[in-house]
């Protein structure tokens, strides 16, 4: 372990036990649903957190091919496939701008 370093940061992993190993997914999604009930939400998981964090980034004006790599995708296509909606909002919002400003 590196020093001032907690586990799950030294591991690489997202969600850890509190000995800083792997998460049984089982287990993370029991703890994501119940979460999501309490809140009155349903039909969330895993794959929602992660659509979840690429469409936040991509709208904070992340490059697409950063969120690529965040997400482990091996092509960017993938993550424009499944998330280019949002860059495709923010391009439509610069063409606007552009065209505020100079008067169209």
């Amino acid at each position: 372990m590196v020093l001032g370093r907690s586990k799950a940061e030294s591991s690489g992993l997202v969600f850890t036990t509190e000995r800083g190993t792997a998460v049984d997914p089982r287990n993370a999604l029991r703890a994501i649903s119940t979460a999501a009930k309490a809140l009155g939400m349903s039909g969330v998981g895993l794959h929602t957190l992660r659509h979840s964090f690429a469409t936040h980034m991509l709208a904070a004006g992340v490059p697409l091919h950063t969120v690529s790599e965040l997400l482990g995708h091996s092509f960017v296509a993938v993550t424009g496939d499944v998330h280019g909606h949002v860059a495709n909002q923010g391009a439509r919002f610069a063409v606007q701008r552009l065209s505020a400003a100079m008067g169209w």
